[in-house]
Order: C-alpha cells, then structure tokens, then sequence
C-alpha cells in the first residue's frame, strides 16, 4: 500500500514530481496534476480507477463520498506514492471553523474556502452548486460565519420523482425558467427557477459587500441566468488541496 508520511514542497524522486489532486464527489470525480506549482486544467472522471498516474510522487484526495471506493483504490497504489487526506480542522490555512463539532463541515466546503481566502484578502461568499447547494461565509479575517445548504438541482428532481408519481421526469435536461408545458418541464424549469432565485438572492445581498465565488458542476448553468457581481470558478476545491498542505 502507498506510504502515508508527508513531505514539504514537491520533491523529484526518480524523475517523477507530479501531484494528482482528486475532489471526489457524489455524483463524479474532478481532477488535476500539480507540478513545480503549475495547475492543469481540472478535469473528470468516472471512476478512480481511470485515473493516470504517471509521474506523480503524491495523492491528495478531498472526499465526501464513495468510502468503500477510495479505500479499494488506495490500496491498489504503489508504495512510493504518497497521500495525504483532506481533513477539516478547528483553524488551518487562515480559516476558522464556526461549526462547534468541525468534523460535520463537508471537506470540499472547507477546501473551496481555504482556496478562496488564500487568493483574496476581502470578505468571500462561496456557494458551491453541486449535488447540494451550499453557501459559506468567510469574514476578511478568516472566521467561517456559516451558511446555508439547500438541495441542488438534481436532488430536487430525484425528490419529485420519488414523491409523486405523476411525475415522469425527462433526465433534467431543462435549462428554462419559463412556465413548462407539461409535467416534465414544470419540474425542470421549477427547479431552475427556484436555485437561480436562490443564488440571485445570495450576490444580490452581498453586492459592494463581499466577493462572491460560485463552483459546483451546475454553476454555469443555473449562473447563465444570474446577474451582478461573481466570479464562476469552478477548480476552487482542487485549489484548495494544492493549497492545504504547503
């Protein structure tokens, strides 16, 4: 099984220098390799065992899901790659935690946070457009001042679909905010409608008052109908791990 000790910086062994960052979610898995610092484009996968790892030296993994999953693949690493797991602390990398019990904040809200407060100075607003829709608080200082979580997207279709039964849902294709035509597309345009309202009403209250980052995979598709000042950044969790353990 791959070693588990750390190391300071991005060390050569044998020729290999690469970081793999994994953000794995519930629905898929993001990526990037870190060399000498340079980031490449994030990208996705299916599944773990897709991933390449060519050159790298060290893992570092941010997870909200599959345990059996990431257990299985880390097992199958070679020993000399090294991991290191995201975890969430009391106070780390200039944020602090408000959650009395830190261990109950999702570890890619607290990854997408110490992204952003690394890279800005000012008072942030991180919402996160995922499989649920979060949004966090963090004070030019560092302090955590909480958030919400409402359901995403695709959560909120599931939940009609299992709750009602004349609901034949059409996958969730639907990026309109009109009135649907029929009960699928009330459903998706509803849904829509409801997180982009939800999101406008986010930047709307922190206008000229905070910096608001929005990531997540649905981001530019419920954002393509918000307006106001954000910024869509959507590897602000994979940042984050690059960032976590320097």
């Amino acid at each position: 099984m791959a070693a588990k000790e750390s190391f300071q910086g991005e060390k050569s062994v044998f020729g290999r220098n690469k970081l793999l960052l994994v953000d794995i979610g519930n629905t898929r898995v993001k990526y990037a390799y870190s060399t000498e610092g340079e980031l490449t484009q994030q990208c996705y996968a299916a599944s773990l065992a897709e991933l390449d790892l060519s050159g790298v030296i060290e893992v570092r993994i941010g997870s909200v899901a599959r345990k059996a999953e990431v257990e299985q693949w880390l097992a199958t690493l070679p020993d000399d790659i090294l991991i290191k797991q995201a975890k969430v602390s009391p106070e780390a990398y200039g944020v602090r935690c408000i959650y009395p019990d830190c261990s109950r904040l999702g570890v890619d809200r607290w990854l997408a946070m110490i992204a952003a407060r690394k890279e800005n100075t000012d008072d942030l607003v991180v919402i996160d457009l995922g499989s649920a829709i979060t949004v966090d608080y963090l004070a030019k200082n560092g302090q955590h001042d909480g958030g919400y979580i409402v359901p995403g997207l695709a959560m909120m279709r599931k939940s009609l679909g299992q709750t009602t039964e004349q609901v034949g849902l059409s996958g969730g294709k639907g990026k309109k905010i009109t009135p649907g035509s029929d009960t699928s597309s009330c459903v998706d345009h509803g849904v829509m409608r409801l997180a982009v309202n939800f999101v406008q009403s986010v930047i709307d209250e922190n206008a000229e008052k905070a910096q608001v980052f929005i990531t997540g995979g649905d981001s530019k598709q419920v954002c393509a109908k918000n307006s106001g000042a954000f910024e869509i950044d959507e590897s602000l969790v994979i940042r984050g791990l690059q960032h976590c353990f320097d």
